[in-house]
């Protein structure tokens, strides 16, 4: 029975949390990992803070620029990184998941957790299909840097990338943000 609630838990996570034009270019620094790496977790610095091996700064993400809707409240939350941090219930969760497939799918699967979660609108809507005029896509609902920008909404943004890289087989893990209200079952970052 658990591997089934695996699979299904895997994707299920993948589609829930599924930069061109954004100033620098992301490397994909774990896509050659075979091996999960442990990661020391960092305080996050709102002036400046490091995902994915980029520097980012409050000006790369809180602009002067009239789509801009991510708050300092937002900004805040970048590199907290609680999927990296091995003995949160998201990183026990997550080393399950990959515990699972490494010892089910032994080297199939390269394991990504830490992608930057600056995307273009390109990455998380057009490459996943989703429609021009989705609800998601409105300045309600996404963190937009600017017109061309967000905060991933969903891990499945990185996912047509992975594929022109040749990935074919992985597990991408990272924080996603929205616009949500907060409630008992909503938050505005979550994995």
């Amino acid at each position: 029975m658990w591997p089934n609630k695996a699979i299904l838990l895997v994707i299920f996570w993948t589609h829930l949390n599924a930069i061109n034009g954004f100033s620098f270019f992301i490397p994909f620094s774990s896509s050659s990992a075979q091996k999960i790496q442990t990661h020391k977790w960092r305080q996050p610095v709102v002036s400046v803070l490091e995902l994915g091996g980029v520097k980012i700064g409050r000006d790369d993400v809180v602009r002067d620029d009239p789509t801009n809707n991510v708050p300092d409240a937002i900004l805040s939350k970048l590199g907290m990184q609680l999927h990296r941090r091995d003995q949160h219930p998201i990183g026990i969760l997550k080393n399950a998941i990959y515990d699972y497939f490494d010892a089910n799918y032994s080297n199939k699967f390269d394991k990504l957790d830490d992608l930057c979660p600056i995307v273009s609108t390109k990455e998380n809507f057009d490459d996943v299909l989703v429609p021009p005029d989705h609800i998601s896509r409105s300045y309600n609902d996404t963190y937009y840097i600017d017109s061309q920008t967000v905060l991933r909404c969903h891990t499945s943004a990185h996912q047509a990338e992975l594929l022109r890289r040749g990935h074919t087989h992985f597990l991408v893990t990272g924080d996603v943000y929205r616009r949500d209200s907060i409630d008992s079952t909503h938050y505005r970052v979550f994995h």
